[in-house]
């Protein structure tokens, strides 16, 4: 008989768990989530947006044998404790699964819940002896996020589709996440092309002393009337003198004014004004959050933020380490700094043994720069500090310990000293027909700090020894043309960031939301950074245009950021989410009929082909053609003209409108793809190696062992889309069966029988 019964999300955690709790227990993955809204209804929703939002929920066909297994085994037991993840999809998760498996109905069972945040025997332990009950207000504040999302995305879809030629076969899509952030990559790709360059020139000056001392030294200021008037292009100085009341300053616009600057330098005499040497400190950062995770991965490691996370959740659900599976990080998706009180100790005792006592300074705690964070939880560290990267290495693959490494080092450098340097700056006076102001900076390291632990070099600028009131001679006046930037495109990093800012997303759907706008091509990435595609540019336009007068525009950062607000207002039981939701839907649903209605008798709107640069001999250009998963080029002139391309083209074939237009008449020829297989974060337990990624015939990705043939492992991609649960949900299936092959395989010794 069962005395205790325990629930969690992945089967990855059942075997620790149980080995913690002992014999008296018995501990069975949900899998996720085990039902979802139905398609019944007014629109599909699956809600009765007439009857106080009463969901109809259908538990997943795939499903049905946990529930079924959950359920008998709950009858035997005394106890049955939710230790679904510790967070609101976590709570929500519990909720249903006591509802599918009709758990309140055994009124002779004490029903707990329990939450940790790593996956250790002490902090197991811990919460099983602080039970406590599900939390009904996070629970309404799940079922407002999920309703809305579902009205948002179902309806706003629906309308988005009415209005855009062939928009329901292109399966085109809104959001109340998704839509705001590709209108952030839409706007910034506005921005750069209205953006015009403004020419401006730089002036440095190479200087010596007698001792042949040199010195590069930048010009600053010129100096009229006693006035200095600030003509660097030092944009760091620009905006800090910028800041103070009474500053004038200009830019040297024209080649022109360069060469008078220049012949003035020329002509002048030069002395050392002053020099001033300043002790600055440099704080560490704070330890990882979700979305700093994600951005420090993709900019030191390149991994995309999806990837992450899913290599996060794998060292948070535990590695094999010398035969024994152990959680190495707490859990990933927070947005909250805090560490807590035993691991500050324990973080600070090893700094001090390991860099020594000046290197810190005592605890370290950090506020939320989030705009909704929920401080209750902690953030993202090691389980446990001796766990140092060195030490696992050998027990993970190359992305695990690249996003293992830099999770530690975050950690330990947000409990140390302060780095110390001394900034030495040189005012240069330049005398003669006028007076300039140059200026020279340098930099010393007097302190690492935590700057011990950086992954970029840390190199010193020192300046060599002068003294005030020295005379320099003049070696040579450079001037350099420049032209301003436009504001840089978002890459994923910086996107996940601005969302951060704006209060748009949580830390569980900031990848999902990126990938979202990938998988559903309204943005492509070019060296790293998002340019929208056509799709992407005419889907946020005709949505801003549809919503423009409703009071519940998705489009709009305030008010996304706004409901988030309301959202955290539920979860701490300040609002009722039926109230939030009517607030939402009337005026949103009025919005929706009265777009529907007019696309019935007026225009629709067609998206333009994306430009593809490559032309036939008629000088017309190529366009897309084809499914999503196997797209060719085919003339703009067809059927005229039949000229196709195979997609992609080989690197080293490049087709010009003049010089190498594409022959009319081309027909596709296979193209060999010669690239290295990508390998993906999921290991074959069978042949040891990372999974790869392969296409079928229809073009369609999937994961395959690279031992292809004598291992037969395959699997799916992980999805995209965080609004499809059921997507997610039968992908992890997938990996389960899959893993559970790597296991019966490894244990077989290579046989393929086991895989076939």
């Amino acid at each position: 008989m069962v005395k205790n019964l325990v629930i969690v999300e992945s089967p990855a955690k059942t075997k620790t768990i149980e080995k913690y709790l002992g014999r008296n227990y018995k501990v069975i993955a949900s899998i996720g989530h085990v039902r979802d809204l139905t398609n019944v209804g007014k629109g599909g929703l699956g809600i009765d947006v007439h009857n106080q939002f009463t969901p109809s929920y259908a538990i997943d066909a795939r499903k049905k044998k946990v529930v079924k297994e959950i359920k008998d085994l709950a009858k035997k037991a005394t106890k049955i404790f939710l230790a679904t993840d510790p967070d609101r999809e976590g709570e929500a998760i519990a909720w249903h699964v006591v509802e599918a498996a009709e758990l309140s109905e055994l009124s002779d069972k004490i029903i707990s819940r329990i939450t940790f945040n790593e996956i250790t025997e002490k902090a197991v332990k811990e919460a099983f002896d602080n039970p406590k009950d599900l939390d009904k207000n996070l629970i309404d504040a799940h079922k407002a996020r999920r309703y809305a999302d579902r009205i948002a995305g179902f309806r706003g879809s629906r309308v988005l589709q009415s209005n855009i030629t062939g928009g329901r076969n292109k399966g085109l899509s809104a959001g109340r996440v998704q839509s705001p952030t590709l209108g952030l990559i839409v706007d910034r790709e506005e921005t750069i092309k209205k953006f015009i360059k403004q020419e401006y020139w730089s002036i440095s000056a190479n200087l010596e002393n007698k001792k042949q001392f040199s010195i590069i030294s930048k010009l600053h200021s010129r100096i009229d009337n006693g006035k200095n008037i600030l003509i660097t292009d030092d944009q760091t100085e620009i905006k800090k003198m910028s800041a103070k009341k009474n500053i004038n300053k200009e830019f040297i616009k024209s080649e022109e004014q360069s060469k008078s600057i220049k012949k003035d330098l020329e002509n002048s005499n030069f002395v050392i004004k002053n020099i001033k040497n300043q002790e600055t400190k440099s704080k560490p950062p704070a330890p990882f959050i979700t979305s700093t995770l994600q951005r420090s991965a993709s900019t030191n490691t390149g991994i995309s933020p999806s990837q992450t996370m899913f290599i996060a959740q794998g060292l948070y659900e535990g590695v094999n380490i010398g035969g024994s599976n152990t959680g190495l990080i707490t859990y990933m998706r927070t947005d909250s700094t805090n560490i807590s009180e035993s691991s500050l100790s324990e973080i600070g005792n090893f700094i001090k043994e390991k860099y020594g006592n000046k290197y810190t300074i005592g605890p370290r705690r950090y506020k939320s720069k989030s705009k909704n964070a929920q401080e209750a939880h902690e953030a993202i560290r090691p389980t446990s500090i001796l766990n140092t990267p060195d030490k696992v290495s050998t027990y993970l693959n190359p992305d695990q310990n690249k996003i293992y490494k830099l999770i530690w080092n975050r950690a330990v450098a947000s409990q140390m000293s302060d780095s110390i340097s001394l900034i030495t700056t040189v005012d240069i006076l330049a005398s003669g027909d006028k007076e300039y102001l140059l200026q020279s900076k340098g930099e010393v390291i007097k302190f690492d700090g935590h700057k011990i632990l950086s992954t970029s070099k840390i190199g010193n600028s020192e300046l060599p020894e002068f003294f005030e009131n020295e005379s320099l001679k003049l070696n040579e006046v450079n001037s350099i043309k420049k032209f301003t930037d436009p504001p840089p495109r978002y890459n994923e990093a910086s996107l996940i960031r601005k969302m951060e800012e704006e209060g748009i997303g949580r830390p569980s759907t900031y990848a999902s939301i990126v990938q979202t706008i990938k998988n559903r091509e309204y943005a492509q990435i070019e060296k790293k950074a998002f340019i929208p595609t056509q799709t992407g540019t005419t889907v946020t336009d005709t949505l801003r245009d549809l919503f423009k007068n409703c009071t519940q525009n998705i489009n709009d950062l305030g008010f996304t950021s706004n409901m988030e607000e309301k959202l955290d207002l539920i979860a701490n039981g300040k609002e009722n989410w039926i109230e939030f939701l009517t607030n939402f839907y009337i005026p949103f649903e009025e919005t929706v009929q009265k777009g529907i209605n007019e696309a019935k008798t007026g225009d629709r709107i067609s998206i333009p082909s994306d430009p593809t640069g490559v032309f036939c001999e008629k000088g017309l250009e190529l366009v897309k053609r084809g499914k999503k998963n196997n797209e060719f080029l085919g003339c703009s002139d067809w059927p005229d003209c039949e000229t196709l391309l195979n997609l992609p083209i080989p690197e080293n074939v490049k087709y010009d409108k003049y010089d190498n237009p594409v022959k009319c008449g081309s027909k596709p020829t296979v193209q060999k793809n010669n690239s290295p297989a990508e390998k993906s974060g999921i290991m074959c337990l069978g042949e040891n190696e990372l999974l790869i990624r392969k296409r079928k015939r229809d073009q369609k990705e999937f994961l395959s062992c690279s031992k292809f043939p004598r291992c037969r492992v395959a699997m799916p991609l992980p999805p995209g889309p965080n609004s499809d649960v059921k997507q997610q949900e039968s992908w992890e299936l997938s990996r389960v069966k899959a893993m559970k092959k790597c296991s019966e395989l490894k244990v077989s010794g290579n046989g393929t029988s086991n895989t076939k």
